[in-house]
């Protein structure tokens, strides 16, 4: 169990790393941003409205059209770096499953989940949606892995242009 573990947080972590080549991308750009995160860890209410969105813009080589635009979403507790949610999504992108690689690191553990999410609004600058899911945690003094319930998700951010 220990190794499956071990096994799936390397390649979220490879696949959450990964992203195009520098020579197909105009780069990103970190851009200000207002709203919330909030949600329901296993009974527990929380709301984040330190949130940071990354912007980045696939081009094409040849035509130089934006292809894709990526937004890389953090909400933290004040900045904190070990109370924190990640989430990563198309511009554009709406309905079931628009929000991508889903992290949840609370109080310096990360969590895995099985997560889903609805995003009603996701153009002009703004994203808007709900999220639930089960999260996982690995304990490696029992070795066992324990499932914790994630409610009442809902993403309300609004961000600025480059």
């Amino acid at each position: 169990m220990k190794k499956l573990f071990l096994f799936t947080v390397l390649s979220v972590l490879t696949i959450s790393l990964s992203s195009c080549s520098s020579d197909d991308s105009n780069g990103s750009v970190n851009v200000e941003t207002a709203g919330t995160v909030s949600f329901t860890y296993d009974g527990v209410s929380k709301t984040y409205t330190t949130i940071s969105v990354e912007v980045e813009e696939d081009t094409d080589e040849e035509t130089g059209e934006v292809i894709d635009t990526y937004l890389y979403i953090t909400a933290s507790d004040n900045g904190s770096s070990t109370d924190f949610v990640t989430f990563s999504t198309y511009v554009g992108e709406i309905g079931a499953g628009g929000l991508y690689n889903a992290n949840f690191n609370l109080s310096n553990n990360t969590y895995l989940n099985d997560f889903n999410s609805n995003i009603a609004i996701n153009s002009n600058n703004k994203v808007k949606g709900t999220f639930s899911g089960m999260a996982n945690r690995y304990d490696n003094a029992t070795q066992q892995v324990t499932e914790y319930p994630i409610t009442n998700g809902v993403i309300d951010i609004t961000y600025a242009n480059e």
